[in-house]
């Protein structure tokens, strides 16, 4: 099936009600908990810096189409519209929880939104039709059974548009003390290293052209950094949650969680 998103609308399509692919089905409702003053933890903070980033990247590139891919309940999409960004083309999410209600979250956002409740990776890909200039996949590759997530890749990879931009961010295997037990299913942990994200990013095509770390325990940055004058003064001043992330932003091997900004090349001749 494929849609043509009309100016405005708004669309559910429930395409999938069963979880067979085993899939952890979780969430962080950050932009919600932001409006209530909670941003005391790193992972508050660490989403609502992507969202930014995301919006950064919107308001420069003005896509027409824009991919959700893990959208959860409209995070995104509701940052946009309280920040006004002045996005107006189609939105697209895809979420496997994904309810007809979420439509309503979005308040007066001026764009068209089509809500499909799917499975990522065992559905129909081409149910979308053309790729998209924008896709955005966050925290949601680590719920992905391991044997499914070089599918999950392809899946992001054939959905973006060449020459067009994915936000892919996710929990760096082996750096935290302790996993979450929602990144863990029958198969084991299924977070990924850093480098194996990488990896795995380059063999299905994408090209990496740069990433961020998202937040990350300061004993692990180097010592020389850490006693700058400036990173003292943040630290006296900021809450742990904000002063972490800011610092994450240039370790991303280091980090707890990476956000890689991946393109799909233009096609040669």
């Amino acid at each position: 099936m494929s849609t043509n998103i009309r100016a405005n609308k708004r669309l559910f399509y429930n395409i999938r009600k069963k979880n067979e692919s085993k899939s952890n089905l979780t969430e962080l409702n950050a932009a919600d908990s932001a409006d209530r003053g909670f941003l005391s933890h790193a992972d508050w903070v660490s989403h609502i810096m992507r969202y930014g980033y995301a919006m950064k990247v919107i308001e420069k590139m003005k896509p027409k189409r824009i991919l959700d891919v893990g959208c959860g309940n409209m995070n995104l999409p509701k940052f946009l519209w309280r920040n006004r960004s002045s996005f107006h083309g189609q939105y697209v999410g895809i979420d496997l929880r994904a309810q007809e209600a979420w439509l309503e979250s979005v308040g007066t956002w001026n764009a068209s939104i089509a809500l499909y409740r799917m499975d990522i990776v065992l559905d129909n890909p081409s149910v979308f039709g053309k790729p998209f200039d924008v896709v955005v996949s966050f925290e949601t590759f680590e719920h992905v059974p391991k044997n499914k997530q070089m599918e999950f890749l392809k899946r992001l990879y054939n959905w973006t548009a060449v020459g067009g931009v994915c936000l892919f961010s996710t929990p760096n295997a082996n750096i935290a003390r302790s996993t979450a037990d929602n990144h863990i299913g029958e198969d084991g942990i299924r977070e990924r290293t850093y480098k194996d994200k990488l990896r795995m990013a380059a063999d299905v095509g994408f090209v990496i052209e740069k990433t961020f770390g998202t937040f990350c325990g300061s004993t692990r940055l180097p010592k020389k950094f850490l006693k700058q004058p400036y990173i003292q003064v943040m630290k006296d001043f900021l809450l742990d949650s904000f002063f972490v992330s800011l610092l994450a932003t240039g370790f991303p091997e280091q980090a707890n969680n990476a956000l890689f900004v991946l393109q799909k090349p233009l096609k040669g001749p």
